[in-house]
């Protein structure tokens, strides 16, 4: 389902806000369809939401290819403080040591990638996120982002970044929990495209 930027959003949406903007995958050096940021709703889970995620499956199979690559993985201020504590780093060696020195978004810091590698996650170690109980929201809604409920990008996920999706192993989808961070992170990409920019002086 290719959405236009100037074609009515289908009926199945919750309202759609069509911004055309990444939405700061891991992997995104591709060419994607235009990003549709869904509006958060309050719980009880927006039907809507619902009927996007009703038809997909997944499983993580811990490969580890979500978090390497080219891509960007943002982190809140408020996201930074609760991993510099469970690191016992005071938020500055934490901002120092793991985040790259300039923001353009402001209250938010751009993940470093790990020196020698092909642009892994800094906290990627033997496949796996050394950070994985407070990692960062972008991570922990994966893959139930709005740019990827469209089947169309469901599918090039799949095929060129992570094999879990719809993988014949995966268990019955959990509905509620999968809209439930469908939501989550489409009011995390709206909060972070709605972050005022800074330039290099």
């Amino acid at each position: 389902m290719n959405i236009h930027a100037n074609a009515p959003a289908p009926s199945r949406w919750p309202r759609v806000e069509d911004t055309g903007k990444c939405t700061c995958r891991r992997i995104c050096a591709r060419p994607r369809l235009k990003s549709q940021i869904i509006t958060a709703q309050a719980k009880p889970v927006n039907s809507s939401a619902a009927a996007l995620v009703a038809d997909k499956r997944f499983k993580c199979t811990e490969c580890g290819k979500c978090c390497s690559g080219a891509g960007e993985v943002w982190v809140s201020e408020v996201e930074c403080m609760g991993i510099a504590a469970h690191l016992n780093l005071q938020l500055e060696d934490f901002f120092s040591t793991y985040c790259k020195s300039f923001s353009k978004v402001v209250g938010w810091r751009m993940l470093k990638y790990k020196a020698g590698t092909d642009k892994d996650c800094i906290f990627l170690e033997d496949k796996l996120c050394s950070i994985y109980t407070v990692r960062p929201t972008q991570c922990a809604t994966y893959p139930w982002w709005p740019d990827l409920m469209d089947p169309v990008s469901w599918q090039v996920e799949a095929a060129e970044v992570c094999e879990g999706l719809d993988h014949e192993d995966a268990a019955s989808l959990d509905v509620r929990q999968a809209s439930e961070k469908l939501m989550t992170a489409a009011e995390y990409f709206v909060m972070k495209d709605a972050a005022p920019r800074r330039t290099k002086t």
